[in-house]
């Protein structure tokens, strides 16, 4: 039996397609499992971002809260402290006016202060000036 060029040719030519299409669909298979990769990994990479994200919102969710009730806080002792102050402020201004009251009637008088190994202070007590709030 003889082959004909011609024939030689078409088995060539059908070889040739037979590889090209094979080399297509091996191509197409890749691809589509490349493209199945990216998506699930996209999809990961979505899920993490969104979790970051929570959990970012979180934690400064948190870290405001904290800082609410510290300032809060904070607020509530300068209120507290003030008001401390002011009383404070009161008892030493009556305290003041009974002493300048009694000007000129506690001179002399010893004052002792004590402690548990006896006199730690003693001392005659001398009078402040009259301030000029004061003086009459």
């Amino acid at each position: 039996m003889e082959v004909s060029t011609l024939d030689l040719y078409v088995a060539a030519g059908t070889s040739v397609f037979l590889i090209i299409g094979s080399l297509v669909s091996i191509i197409s298979l890749f691809s589509r499992r490349l493209a199945r990769y990216i998506e699930q990994t996209n999809t990961r990479i979505d899920r993490t971002e969104a979790r970051l994200i929570a959990s970012i919102d979180g934690v400064k969710t948190d870290l405001t809260d904290r800082i609410n009730r510290v300032e809060d806080r904070l607020a509530a002792t300068i209120g507290k402290v003030d008001s401390e102050q002011k009383a404070m402020n009161a008892q030493i201004a009556d305290f003041s006016r009974k002493v300048y009251a009694l000007n000129g009637q506690v001179q002399g008088l010893v004052v002792q202060v004590r402690g548990r190994e006896g006199i730690l202070m003693q001392g005659e007590v001398q009078p402040p000036p009259t301030p000029p709030l004061f003086a009459q």
